[in-house]
């Protein structure tokens, strides 16, 4: 544990200033089926705090923290992100960042006073698209290139036709002036 608190340690000022000033901070969206997580106040989106390693993302609403815990290879959310104390969800994985957890995430159930895990928990980034936006957009691509294609190759066999006219035109004004 201690080694992982030194690893946790916080950041100083200069060095929060350069990663603040080097890119935007990372936002990612805890979600689960409503029936069970709606209105807990872990769920929602966790904005990273900058300069940490491994990150640390806050709650933007709730004093609730979104970590990576070294030493146990779990994501944590949690109310301290200093310790591995108290989390009310975690997930063993190796996932450099929570939306690539690739294995369910465990909940504490207060009803069944115990852990439990869902597998429609997930931790997307927010403002990427999901697989199923990413297929829609393909497909929506893949369509616009198809009438892409199918208005060239009207094109072209339009052009085809008015060539060939042009060549039996002349091949009738040809064998009318051999006629004379």
């Amino acid at each position: 544990e201690t080694e992982d608190l030194v690893l946790r340690r916080l950041p100083s000022e200069e060095e929060i200033k350069a990663w603040a000033g080097s890119r935007e901070a990372q936002r990612f969206e805890m979600k689960g089926p409503k029936e069970k997580f709606d209105g807990a106040p872990f769920m929602g989106v966790y904005v990273e705090m900058i300069g940490f390693k491994p990150p640390v993302y806050k709650h933007e609403e709730n004093e609730f923290f979104l970590y990576y815990w070294k030493l146990k290879k779990q994501w944590i959310v949690g109310r301290d992100w200093k310790t591995d104390q108290g989390p009310c969800m975690f997930v063993e994985s190796e996932a450099p960042t929570p939306d690539r957890v690739q294995t369910y995430w465990n909940f504490w159930d207060p009803d069944l006073n115990e852990w439990s895990y869902d597998e429609d928990i997930w931790c997307p980034k927010v403002g990427a698209k999901t697989a199923d936006e990413n297929v829609e957009q393909e497909m929506d691509a893949e369509a616009a290139a198809a009438a892409v294609t199918k208005s060239a190759q009207e094109a072209e066999r339009k052009a085809e036709e008015a060539k060939k006219k042009e060549q039996e035109k002349g091949t009738e004004g040809h064998s009318d002036s051999n006629a004379s």
